[in-house]
């Protein structure tokens, strides 16, 4: 054991092939050892099988061949804690005049809380992306399949969806559609009805407009009231009734 100085971490020192040097107190009281391990012992007892496998096939390499190991995440076992996940830095050094390499461990109790609670947000964040992608193209399938141009305006008047058909009576495409807002379909002449119609629906009523550009056949539009789960107005939503 260490006894000329007292770090508040784990500190190590061992020879270029694992055998144990010597440790600090703290090293003893974090992996629950009562006695310092008898010299000579490798420092694998410290660890689970996990970490020793990771410490002799990654970590001896490359120490050996950098000369140094930083910010290594790795398990002590504890008989009294179980697994206590440590960082490690390792370097050359001296003990006794002898070299050496010197392993300071911080324990990261918070860290590995930490991670798994990211780890736990990212699997759940991925899972309700694939449930959102998943209902996403079954409501545009379904919304295709339906026949009529369908859309849906947020209430700042911007389409926010649009199915295939609406984008073929319009003559944009998805990517012209996604954003804009339905002024931007209409020649300034039709602003008026369609705003009527529009405002109508923002305020929990239906209302049905025409839609008319050159050269191309008319049909009428009806300003539906979209609510959510709370009953609240958020938006509304186009949809082709006919041609009048």
């Amino acid at each position: 054991m260490i006894d000329d100085f007292h770090f508040p971490c784990p500190v190590l020192h061992t020879d270029g092939s694992g055998r144990i040097l010597a440790m600090n107190r703290e090293m003893m009281r974090t992996a629950g050892l009562e006695a310092a391990p008898a010299a000579g012992t490798v420092m694998d007892i410290l660890m689970p099988p996990a970490s020793k496998i990771f410490l002799q096939t990654h970590l001896w390499p490359m120490l050996l061949r950098d000369g140094q190991l930083r910010e290594v995440y790795l398990h002590l076992r504890s008989s009294a804690r179980g697994r206590i996940p440590v960082l490690t830095n390792a370097g050359p050094g001296t003990y006794h005049g002898m070299a050496c390499y010197i392993w300071v461990m911080f324990v990261a109790h918070e860290r590995s809380q930490f991670e798994t609670e990211l780890i736990k947000a990212r699997n759940h964040a991925q899972a309700a992306a694939s449930s959102l992608h998943g209902r996403e193209h079954f409501m545009r399938s379904l919304a295709n399949a339906s026949g009529r141009a369908l859309a849906f305006l947020d209430l700042g008047a911007r389409c926010r969806f649009a199915n295939e058909r609406f984008g073929q009576v319009l003559r944009c495409s998805a990517d012209e559609l996604d954003g804009a807002s339905w002024q931007e379909w209409l020649d300034p002449e039709q602003w008026a009805p369609h705003h009527t119609a529009l405002e109508s629906a923002l305020c929990g009523g239906t209302h049905t407009a025409l839609l008319w550009r050159t050269g191309a056949f008319a049909p009428c539009f009806q300003y539906i009231t979209s609510r959510n789960d709370r009953g609240t107005i958020d938006g509304c939503f186009m949809v082709e009734s006919g041609e009048p």
